[in-house]
């Protein structure tokens, strides 16, 4: 890499705008950071994205002060994590920070310089160099005042353009209604606001169980994708893509368990967390030895797919207790902009046998004709047949196998 590019910045430029775009069409659905505080994996596991700078210029919008930080590299903290742009001159020290919600535009811009030899007898065609430009609102972290700035910025042509992608995706994310589907979840006697396809945790939300997918980038083990169980969701996210789907419990109408086989694999492929002993009674694998996958069913339609797993069926198990405790839980909130009114769900009873909704007073599989309860030993009562204790005493149920 040549660390000795043409320093153009402090000459008169002809700029070429080669692509831009603006970023200021629409209004932001991004929360408050306050409701972005507890990320479901820990940030130091979240991949973010180092670039060398050559060489950057600092000025007024609407002229004025021309600034010329001393600046190395360039930081991209996507919107798992910080969400700024970090502008540092060692990596060992504090950098400066741009929040991508004061981001205007990214452009691509062309410049020229001509190249004059000793003798000055013939010009040498003007040498076009590419440049990425930012403008944005200062910050008193970047920039003295509060007025618009315009960054341009020199790094590796190789990377102009990774660059200019990869902060418009991250930049247009707070307009995306489907990313920040936000709800208001009406359970266990709390009222609380969860964004179902993000991969942060509501203020009453707690992991139950997770399995994550990793790759090395600079060296560095990162996360790529995650598949989440929570007490309120069910949540698939492809880190790479910044896309995620969540199914709130209310909504689950179906899962189904599939291609089961025997593993030789000594590590499980997803673990439960102490949470969720507490909420469904399990905290480990039943069958350490089989895997599958299990796929989940909102609006009728398969929408999320856990795949080779360890144990689907016990992990069904557990979604299935979740699943009841959410019987009368009370859903508002917005999608795609638009608020809807409160949803109260009504309690249905599954068959643990063919995995069909019956109604909450059946008694008996209405596909298959297989028992839906189990009487307490001690009092007599009637109780689902994954209930741990009667609901009547509180006496510790028998063991159902139809409930495993």
């Amino acid at each position: 890499m040549n660390t000795n590019s043409v320093a153009i910045f402090n000459e008169p430029k002809q700029h070429k705008n080669d692509s831009s775009e603006s970023l200021l069409t629409a209004v932001s659905h991004m929360p408050q950071t306050s409701n972005l505080s507890r990320p479901m994996v820990a940030l130091a596991n979240v991949r973010n994205y180092f670039y060398r700078v050559r060489k950057i210029e600092v000025v007024e919008a609407q002229g004025g002060n021309e600034l010329q930080p001393h600046i190395n590299y360039l930081i991209i903290y996507p919107v798992e994590s910080k969400y700024w742009i970090l502008f540092k001159d060692r990596l060992d020290k504090d950098g400066l920070p741009l929040p991508l919600q004061d981001l205007k535009q990214v452009n691509k811009v062309t410049t020229t310089k001509s190249i004059i030899p000793i003798k000055q007898i013939t010009f040498i065609p003007k040498k076009a160099e590419q440049f990425i430009e930012l403008s944005f609102i200062g910050n008193k972290s970047l920039t003295p005042t509060n007025k618009d700035y315009i960054a341009t910025i020199k790094v590796d042509d190789y990377y102009i353009d990774e660059i200019i992608n990869l902060l418009r995706t991250l930049r247009q994310l707070q307009y995306d209604y489907g990313y920040w589907e936000h709800r208001t979840l009406k359970f266990n006697e709390s009222t609380f606001d969860i964004y179902p396809n993000v991969p942060y945790l509501g203020d009453r939300e707690e992991m139950v169980w997770q399995r994550l997918k990793f790759e090395v980038f600079n060296k560095e083990r990162k996360i790529t994708n995650i598949d989440a169980l929570t007490n309120c969701r069910v949540f698939q996210y492809d880190y790479r893509s910044h896309q995620g789907t969540g199914i709130l419990f209310p909504f689950l109408k179906n899962q189904t368990v599939s291609n089961q086989h025997p593993t030789t694999s000594t590590d499980p492929i997803g673990n439960y967390f102490i949470t969720s002993f507490n909420l469904t009674g399990i905290k480990e694998p039943a069958s350490p030895k089989i895997s599958g996958d299990i796929t989940f069913q909102a609006l009728d339609k398969p929408t999320i797919t856990f795949t080779e797993i360890t144990d689907p069926d016990t992990l069904s198990t557990a979604i299935r207790r979740l699943k009841e405790k959410h019987a009368n839980t009370v859903i508002g909130g917005n999608i795609d902009g638009e608020i809807t009114s409160d949803i109260k769900t009504e309690a249905t009873v599954r068959c643990s046998k063919c995995q069909s909704d019956n109604e909450s007073d059946s008694k008996f599989c209405n596909k298959c004709g297989s028992p839906l309860s189990m009487k307490c030993d001690k009092c007599g009562g009637s109780n689902t047949l994954s209930s741990l204790f009667c609901s009547k005493c509180g006496s510790k149920l028998a063991v159902s196998n139809n409930g495993q």
